[in-house]
């Protein structure tokens, strides 16, 4: 990241406050809860759901994670569920 200039390493650090302020700005003041699924036989995708809970726990974001079978159909349509990047930026994945 380093080598990148200053205003795009920004966009990729965590800055609490500045998510906290969004949060409020959209109608969370005090937070919410997600569950994630996530492939049981992906342990990369597993490792970075981690990250992510702690992340976002100190923001007043629960995120729960869900282990499922990668040879399932998921809810959200006849595609397997692959990553926790899917489920994230799937819109019916948080309704």
């Amino acid at each position: 990241m380093s080598d990148f200039p200053a205003s795009t390493q920004d966009l990729f650090a965590f800055d609490s406050v500045k998510a906290q302020q969004m949060l409020q700005a959209a109608g969370y003041p005090q937070g919410f809860s997600l569950t994630v699924l996530v492939s049981s036989a992906d342990t990369t995708q597993q490792d970075i759901a981690s990250l992510v809970v702690s992340m976002w726990a100190k923001v007043n974001v629960k995120l729960n994670i869900k282990l499922v079978d990668p040879t399932c159909e998921s809810r959200f349509g006849k595609q397997p569920v692959h990553t926790i990047s899917r489920c994230l930026t799937n819109q019916s994945a948080i309704h």
